[in-house]
């Protein structure tokens, strides 16, 4: 049977640390980027040469914005990078969908490009996602 792991390159959750922030429309806005850089991941063979085979980013919506990766955890049985980053969750609030998306967007492709920094792995397709922005 097919792991997780090896369906899914990429993989993206949210939670909110603050309570009561009920941030509508974030599942909307999260799963086209998701599948966007999914498909270019793919394409351009990003985790060909890893040592994992998913990442999951987990968003944190928190008190202040830090979208540097917490940490790099492989966890060895499922062969999946997890990292978190965090946004400032009362500021999402008050972005429109696309504009959350576009938040997103920009923000799964910076940590792409610290992951590919630090695992050796090819960047240029997203340095041209980059450049779409």
């Amino acid at each position: 049977m097919e792991s997780v792991a090896e369906r899914r390159p990429l993989l993206v959750g949210a939670v909110s640390l603050v309570p009561r922030l009920r941030l509508k429309g974030d599942g909307a806005a999260i799963i086209p980027v998701r599948d966007e850089i999914r498909a270019a991941m793919d394409a351009s063979g990003y985790l060909v040469r890893a040592p994992f085979k998913t990442i999951s980013v987990i968003f944190r919506y928190g008190y202040s914005e830090n979208l540097e990766p917490d940490r790099y955890e492989i966890d060895e049985k499922t062969e999946c990078l997890n990292l978190a980053i965090e946004f400032e969750g009362r500021a999402l609030t008050q972005l429109s969908q696309a504009e959350m998306s576009e938040k997103f967007r920009t923000s799964l492709i910076e940590v792409l490009c610290d992951v590919a920094a630090n695992f050796d792995l090819p960047f240029e397709f997203l340095d041209g996602m980059r450049h779409e922005i």
